[in-house]
This record gives C-alpha cells, structure tokens and sequence, in this order.
C-alpha cells in the first residue's frame, strides 16, 4: 500500500503516516476505519488502494483512493470502489448508514465523473482544502499546524441512500443574505424531486443561542479546523484569534432557528459561502447545514488554475469564485 503513495505522489500526499508500514498496521486493527487494496493476481503485485471511515451511525467517508500511475485511465478506481462496497455490505459495514461522503480534487475530472456516475451529488467548493508536501519530518506534537505546501481546491459529494431523504428534516431556516439563498436553491434545482416540499424559511431577525453547541477537529496536516454547530460571536473571537495561523476555518451551521443568527455572524467576520449541504448529522438529526469558510492566511488564487469540472459542479464552484472576486 505504502508503494502506491510513493508511485502516485512521490513524499508530497497529504497525511505522511501513509509512508509509515507501523502506523498503517495500527490503523488496519481499528472497527471503524477499513483500507482496501487491489492486487494484480498475476503478479501479486498491489495495484491501487483506499479507505472508508465510519464517522457515526449515519455517515461513511471515503478517501485516499489511488492507483499506481501506470494503471490509470482503466477504470480500475472505479472497480476498486464498487469491489470494496460489495464486501462491506456483506460484512454489514453499512447497517444504518444512510449517507456516502467524500471530496475529490478540483482539477480531477474525471474522478468527478466517477463519484457522479455513483449517485454521488456535489454540495460545495472549497478552496485551501488538500495541502501537498513532504511532511515526513513535520512534527505535529509541537502544535503547529503545516501550512506550506501546494494548496488546492476540492469539491464535497454526499451520496443519500436508504432512507435518508425519509430521516432528512426539511424545515430550512435561512438568513436573509443573497449568498446563502443563491447557494441553496442552486443546490435545491439538482435536487428539485427531493427537495421540493422543502419549508424555507428566509429571515433577517434572528435569537441569539442560548449556548454554545458545537464540535471541533483540528487537522494539522491541512492546517484546517472544522467545526459543527452553534457559537456566539464571545466564542468565535477566540478561535479566530487561536488558530489565526491556519490555512482553513470550516464552519457547518445548521439550518435551524437557532442557527440563523450563527449564520448571520459568520457573514459579519467575514466567512465565505462555499456549499449547501442537504441532511449532515449534528446534534443526533438529519438536517441541513450551510457550509461557510474563513481564510486566516488569506487565499493564493493561483490554485484556480486549470480547474477540470464537470458540468454539474461549475454552478457552484462559478458562485463562490465570485463571492470570493466581491469580498477581494
């Protein structure tokens, strides 16, 4: 496994633990993740690999999905992701998941193609995402996140099944703001049969949360923290003041009433609308959240280059490229 990273990206992937044969064993022996590899039984030889991750009950990721170079362009990605899915529905790793997720590189079409071939439904773009680096010798332990590297956009993919559109609550409580309901209804037009007895609700009046409520997960790798929930504009000062020197701030507020006025403060601090995302699970319900970002170290717009997108992600990777060209 670790020979397919080096074939496909040299020392520069994103994780460098992947180069690390002890750290790899020790993550094979946890119920919750399952690497997959694909072998050439001729040869024996290990030809492309992945990774799924049980997030909770209701959500799997997929990620790290990679073929040796010289292997590529012959569906084998594809063969290796619906191999893997077969197995782990026999082995029912999929027992009350109802939602796929993942995130594929902007400038990678036709992976874009594959997980749209899937069912997969894009919900958002968003920029200083992947960081590429040698990061063998970065130490994490010394609480600074790795912010040098080759930075690049990605689009997000959630895949509903089972009863997901069932579970999903579609009271959608939106703040008044073009940006939030020129990224909904974009979302709500690919998904018109779905969403169509969506309740929205768009107001300027919001209530202040009665209390913080909210997760938080720091990638140091990326140099992104991701958050889900509620927050006042006390606590958000101090974690913008906190992670002031990272690539990425990631903040998923739900669609509720009491996230209206979380919405309304991520727009006053200056956070980007970069996706829609239909039915996450925060807070033990399935419900929708808005996708806003904020860039400590600001946004090298050189990673806009030679974007390769398919036709369902250009509305929204067009609309926040422009919110992002009206706040610069």
């Amino acid at each position: 496994m670790i020979e397919v990273y080096k074939d496909v990206y040299d020392w520069n992937y994103l994780y460098p633990y992947v180069y690390n044969e002890a750290v790899l064993r020790e993550k094979l022996t946890n119920d919750n993740e399952y690497w997959f590899p694909a072998e050439n039984i001729d040869t024996g030889e290990i030809v492309g690999n992945g990774y799924l991750k049980k997030v909770n009950k209701y959500i799997v990721f997929i990620a790290r999905l990679a073929c040796k170079k010289k292997y590529q362009g012959r569906g084998l990605a594809g063969i290796l992701g619906a191999t893997c899915m077969k197995s782990l529905y026999k082995m029912n790793f999929f027992d009350g998941v109802i939602r796929l997720e993942c995130d594929v590189r902007a400038k990678a079409y036709y992976s874009q193609k594959f997980v749209e071939k899937t069912g997969s439904i894009p919900y958002g773009f968003i920029p200083n995402y992947n960081n590429y680096a040698d990061k063998r010798f970065y130490k994490k332990s010394k609480q600074e996140p790795f912010t040098a590297g080759k930075i690049e956009p990605v689009i997000m993919y959630f895949q509903p099944f089972n009863t997901f559109w069932k579970k999903r609550t579609n009271d959608i409580n939106i703040y008044d703001d073009k940006r939030i309901t020129e990224m909904y209804y974009s979302i709500r037009d690919k998904n018109k049969h779905k969403m169509k007895s969506d309740n929205v609700y768009i107001k300027k009046k919001t209530k202040k949360p009665q209390k913080s409520e909210f997760k938080i997960n720091l990638d140091y790798y990326k140099a992104i923290v991701s958050i889900d929930g509620y927050m006042g504009e006390k606590k958000l000062k101090k974690i913008l003041n906190l992670f002031k020197n990272w690539n990425l701030i990631e903040w998923r507020i739900p669609t509720t009433t009491t996230g209206l006025n979380c919405q309304k403060i991520a727009l006053n601090y200056n956070f980007e609308v970069v996706g829609y995302n239909p039915g996450s699970n925060i807070n033990n319900e399935i419900e929708d959240t808005i996708l806003f970002n904020y860039f400590p170290n600001g946004i090298d717009f050189n990673q806009f280059k030679d974007l390769k997108l398919t036709d369902r992600n250009k509305p929204i990777v067009k609309s926040v490229l422009k919110f992002l060209d009206d706040s610069n």
